[in-house]
């Protein structure tokens, strides 16, 4: 016959701890775990589907996971048997023997009793027990609890968890204990439920998980300050369930008849008060979850706006990198132009040079024209003179006056010194 172990305990009172040991003492474990987070580093070893389940179940029954009065006695929890069923053969399967963990079972065991029965699993449970003054102020710290209120949650967890499981096997351990010796504590689950643990210990792995530096608040014997009857709730509660812890037989009956008193005083003031405690913090919630709801929508306009900004920066910068390129083109042109004023400028000199030079050299045209019209003029009479009479007549007297210059200068004196 299959198995499960249930293990039970107020929120922040070691379950996690404790469902952590157990898979790692070789139960199996769920298949859809809620990670880790900064409240509880190493896991919280429980299915999502299980807990988004029974937030489904306390809601149908007008509670949720934080109330403190009992749950309707007329809610009818039967059409969630045939879920759980389903939820129980996706989380586990067929394996033989598993751990189901989460405080919101405290609240109602019956029904999980029940239904395990229908579909042929044995159950058995570990109730785990922390200090109440130590869960109140872990509640502080993660929910902003106050402590009254957390402590009517931790009588609340506890006595029914307590109560309901008085008829199957069970175990009472402490969390103290289990951080400080988890194998006398693995060894009495063991005993108490006639069990054998599938794995041996790996005793370096498990002193990893089970580090005492991560129970973060520790109260002292007189750290209890409640109102009364708060107080006396909590005060004889705790060490109604010391002595169950001792396993003392002669101390269980009477453990049984005190932690029934405070429960019964606990169910007549939550059915008087705790209801409508309920119904306030549940328009409370409301409220809240609606704030919250407005403070997404502001947070996801102020995404949009913060995109939109950061696109018009970009398309800015953009911009100005665009003008800083016209700036640089234009800074080009201007010095362009003034190069070109200035090539303008040379150009109309050269212009200016060339008509000049043009005018040059038509008057020296015009003088090499006159000239050479001159020489043709010069030449054209010499031509004449040579071939005319005259010239050919007086051609010997000419030969003789050069002859005569010729003797005379053999015959002229020297130069005196």
């Amino acid at each position: 016959m299959r198995q499960a172990l249930l293990v039970l305990g107020m929120h922040r009172s070691g379950t996690s701890a404790l469902a952590g040991l157990i898979v790692r003492l070789g139960m199996h474990g769920p298949r859809t775990l809620i990670p880790p987070n900064e409240f509880n580093p190493l896991g919280y070893w429980e299915s999502e589907p299980i807990v988004q389940f029974h937030d489904r179940v306390l809601h149908a029954a007008g509670s949720s996971w934080d109330a403190w009065a009992p749950l309707d006695t007329s809610f009818d929890a039967g059409p969630f048997a045939s879920e759980l069923t389903r939820i129980l053969d996706a989380e586990f399967g067929s394996t033989p023997s598993f751990v189901v963990k989460d405080p919101r079972m405290c609240r109602f065991v019956p029904f999980w009793l029940g239904a395990l029965a229908e579909s042929g699993i044995t159950p058995s449970a570990i109730l785990i027990v922390r200090d109440p003054v130590d869960v109140s102020r872990s509640l502080a710290t993660r929910d902003r609890l106050a402590p009254e209120f957390s402590l009517l949650m931790w009588l609340r967890h506890t006595l029914d968890a307590e109560h309901a499981t008085r008829t199957i096997p069970r175990s009472v351990v402490s969390y103290r204990q289990l951080l400080t010796d988890w194998r006398s504590v693995a060894d009495r689950i063991a005993n108490d439920l006639r069990l054998t643990w599938p794995f041996a210990p790996d005793d370096a792995a498990i002193a990893q998980f089970l580090r005492p530096d991560l129970c973060h608040h520790a109260a002292g014997p007189g750290d209890l300050s409640a109102p009364p009857p708060l107080d006396r709730w909590v005060t004889e509660a705790r060490d109604a369930l010391d002595q169950l812890q001792r396993g003392a037989p002669a101390l269980t009956d009477g453990a049984f008849a005190v932690l029934d008193d405070v429960r019964r005083e606990l169910d007549a003031a939550g059915l008087a008060y705790g209801r409508t405690d309920e119904t306030v913090r549940a328009d409370l919630r409301i409220r809240l979850e609606q704030m919250d709801a407005d403070r997404r929508a502001m947070d996801a306009d102020r995404s949009r706006l913060d995109q939109q900004v950061t696109r018009l920066e970009g398309e800015n910068a953009q911009t100005r990198t665009r003008a800083e390129a016209a700036e640089r083109r234009a800074a080009g042109l201007e010095a362009a132009e003034r190069r070109a004023a200035g090539l303008e400028a040379v150009l109309a000199r050269a212009q200016q040079d060339a008509v000049s030079l043009q005018a040059q050299i038509e008057r020296l045209q015009r003088t090499e024209h006159e000239q050479s019209a001159e020489l043709a003029s010069t030449k054209h009479r010499v031509d004449a003179l040579l071939s005319s009479g005259s010239w050919r007549v007086t051609s010997p007297l000419r030969a003789l006056l050069r002859a005569v210059r010729s003797v005379a200068r053999r015959t002229d004196p020297p130069a005196a010194d």
